[in-house]
């Protein structure tokens, strides 16, 4: 499982060959994916940033989209170094095709892809901090370490592990 420090690496991997370029094409070819009707819209936005909150890579566009990706057990992103990505473009969640910087409009081009994951969906920025599992997590880091406190309560120990065995199982 993709945990926090490994998607960091994963995200400073990722950094030079996305950020202040231009997603010149974008498909889905794998039938499971989510984004198999909408990649196309990806195509010709300028990739502004790439950030991870906790276990989720967000790949933030020009436009005031991002994409959201959660790797679950056995997803990862991969750059084609010119040797391939060592797995078939068929099974790719995403393939995407970087063109040079902003700037130039040219340089030599690349290829990102996306393959498994649990979670890979196009979003507005903005709906990224209203995102209710994000809230969850942090209710729950909330619910838990209220039980770290010598002068909780009773009733509030309890609240706490029921609330987080609540969110727990979302």
């Amino acid at each position: 499982m993709a945990e926090g420090d490994s998607l960091v690496r994963i995200a400073r991997k990722l950094e030079p060959a996305m950020s202040g370029r231009v997603l010149v094409a974008a498909s889905a070819p794998n039938p499971r994916s989510t984004l198999r009707q909408h990649a196309r819209r990806l195509e010709g936005r300028l990739v502004e940033r790439i950030e991870t909150r906790g276990k989720h890579l967000l790949i933030h566009l020009d436009d005031g989209l991002s994409l959201h990706s959660h790797l679950g057990m056995n997803g990862g992103w991969r750059v084609d170094d010119g040797r391939g990505f060592g797995k078939p473009d068929r099974i790719a969640w995403l393939l995407l095709e970087m063109g040079g910087d902003a700037g130039e409009g040219s340089g030599a081009s690349l290829r990102v892809g996306q393959f498994g994951g649990t979670t890979l969906r196009l979003v507005r920025t903005v709906e990224l901090d209203r995102d209710p599992w994000q809230l969850y997590v942090g209710l729950l880091r909330y619910a838990m370490h209220t039980l770290s406190f010598d002068e909780c309560n009773i009733w509030q120990k309890r609240w706490a592990l029921y609330a987080g065995s609540l969110w727990s199982a979302r």
